[in-house]
């Protein structure tokens, strides 16, 4: 019995220094990641990019009077693409990838039908 309670607590400092660990790279992760975001006004809108948590990429804009899109490429291919979407209204384009991943962003203005 008294051999169990050792193992069980032995057990349980090492699965919460674990988990203290994990919790602290999360946070040196997920602070570093949201210093990536830029913000910009641009076009007569207001567009957001950049990483976001761990390895999201995202793109964002919004403008009041226009149709407008946005999206995400990575070597030329486009990894993410908002569908059109009407003025006042956010265009919203993202893709998980590594925290470490190089991506492009971009937005458009576009045709609602």
């Amino acid at each position: 019995m008294l051999t169990e309670l050792k193992t069980k607590e032995c057990v349980i400092k090492v699965g919460k220094r674990i988990k203290s660990v994990v919790l602290a790279v999360g946070l040196v992760l997920g602070t570093g990641s949201a210093a990536l975001a830029e913000r910009q006004y641009a076009s007569g809108g207001e567009w957001v990019y950049g990483k976001r948590g761990v390895g999201v990429a995202f793109s964002d804009y919004y403008h009041g009077s226009r149709c407008h899109g946005s999206s995400i490429t990575r070597e030329g291919k486009i990894q993410a693409r908002s569908a059109a979407t009407t003025a006042g209204k956010w265009s919203r384009a993202s893709k998980q990838g590594a925290p470490w991943t190089t991506y492009r962003y971009h937005y458009r203005f576009d045709h609602c039908g």
